[in-house]
């Protein structure tokens, strides 16, 4: 991207997530725009209905304010904050709950295919978030659900003499989606680290509730074979025209090479995230389109990516 072109370099809602109360709830948006032009906003809810953002210079230079009065029975689920500098679009979702349906929120039919992978390789993970009112089952759309795994083996114990010692059980996000309005029907890719079990999960839903799924079962084989490494040298801020308009993303470049030295000819790499403390997660590509994979070239690739804040990234030989 020219560093004379305006664009901002971040996006940060306040406070996220947005718990909706009796009187709604007040939000900020604020972006640290390169450039100095005045940046332009919406507010998408998950239904598709847009509101315009009004920006005000911020605390400091660079730094642009906008707020926001979300109503008490305004939509819960993920939202999307865009900002317009100098025609290119940055994006951020985030979270609105407390204006959930009457009901109680349950997941169903979801599952994991193939439930059984090679290390590294992809699998999807799918269902259909609901609410139950009554006798009725309504989709629960609009959702931020997130994809989370646990490795084995749940019951386990550690003995110290006489005393037995529970292992923690500790469940890390390794993917996320949003429910169709619709339908309420959500899937992600996922590359869980090891054999374990993965779940779906419903964050922040009314009153903050957090809605558990049933786990299933999931098996990573490891096979001996030579291994392959994808190093990302630089990430740089860069635009990609998706839906017919520039859209802000990061340009990730990098070599790939043998573990004896050897530059690898051919191939593709996938970029994934980390949040931290979290597992690695495969990231989308601009605006959230896709999936963010490259071709290899000489031992060399360059692959755009969604923008993603306070996260690791790496790529992967596939």
């Amino acid at each position: 991207m020219p560093r004379h072109e305006t664009f901002a370099e971040d996006i940060t809602i306040t406070p996220d997530p947005i718990r909706l109360g009796p009187d709604g709830a007040t939000a900020t948006v604020e972006a640290v725009v390169t450039g100095g032009d005045k940046p332009a906003g919406t507010l998408a809810a998950p239904g598709g209905s847009l509101t315009r953002l009004r920006f005000a210079p911020g605390s400091r230079e660079g730094v642009w304010r906008a707020t926001h009065q979300f109503g008490p029975h305004d939509r819960s689920g993920a939202w999307r904050a865009t900002v317009e500098t100098g025609r290119v679009f940055t994006e951020l979702p985030f979270l609105v709950s407390g204006g959930a349906p009457l009901g109680e929120a349950y997941f169903s039919e979801f599952d994991v295919d193939p439930r059984h992978i090679a290390a590294g390789e992809i699998a999807v993970a799918s269902g259909r978030l609901l609410i139950r009112d009554g006798s009725a089952s309504l989709p629960y759309g609009g959702q931020l659900v997130s994809i989370t795994f646990r490795a084995f083996d749940p019951g386990e114990g550690l003995e110290t003499g006489e005393t037995v010692t529970a292992v923690p059980i500790v469940w890390e996000e390794i993917g996320e989606a949003v429910t169709e309005w619709r339908s309420g029907l959500f899937s992600a890719e996922i590359s869980p680290p090891t054999t374990g079990q993965v779940r779906a999960e419903l964050i922040g839903g009314r009153d903050g509730e957090t809605v558990v799924g049933q786990s299933v079962p999931f098996t990573v084989a490891a096979f001996s074979r030579p291994r392959i490494d994808a190093d990302i040298t630089s990430t740089s801020r860069s635009t990609a025209q998706v839906g017919g308009r520039n859209t802000a993303c990061l340009l990730h470049t990098g070599t790939v090479h043998r573990s004896t030295g050897a530059k690898v000819g051919s191939g593709s790499v996938r970029i994934e995230y980390r949040k931290p403390s979290g597992h690695w997660t495969p990231a989308k590509g601009p605006g959230r389109a896709g999936r963010a994979v490259g071709v290899v070239s000489g031992g060399v690739f360059s692959v755009k990516s969604e923008l993603r804040s306070r996260v690791s990234w790496r790529a992967e030989y596939t």
